[in-house]
């Protein structure tokens, strides 16, 4: 994928900025995580990262872009959720990550 870093960078800030937002809303008194990306061969899994923990998010293909939903800390589930380099793909995330798919 062309520009991958600049498209990832552009997703994480949103997701970030969603997140934050949603703290705000929800007036939880802790500090929200930070997504966080971790180079890994084929993927690249973003993190949330809080005071005591960190879980898988979700993981984006580095050769595709497509973001997929994290089945647990070393893999992803099948099936894109969206793509970094479309906006417009992001509506079905949460601050929580990836919705599951409805009907498959």
């Amino acid at each position: 994928m062309e520009n991958f870093d600049s498209h990832l960078d552009t997703f994480l800030k949103a997701m970030q900025a969603m997140v934050v937002d949603y703290y705000k809303r929800m007036q939880y008194t802790m500090e929200p995580g930070t997504l966080t990306p971790i180079n890994m061969k084929r993927y690249v899994k973003v993190a949330m990262v809080e005071k005591v923990s960190r879980s898988a998010w979700c993981f984006v293909d580095k050769e595709t872009g497509d973001i997929l939903k994290a089945a647990s800390w070393a893999a992803p589930a099948k099936h894109a959720r969206g793509n970094i380099g479309d906006p417009g793909s992001w509506v079905g995330f949460t601050p929580y990550g990836p919705q599951y798919l409805r009907g498959r």
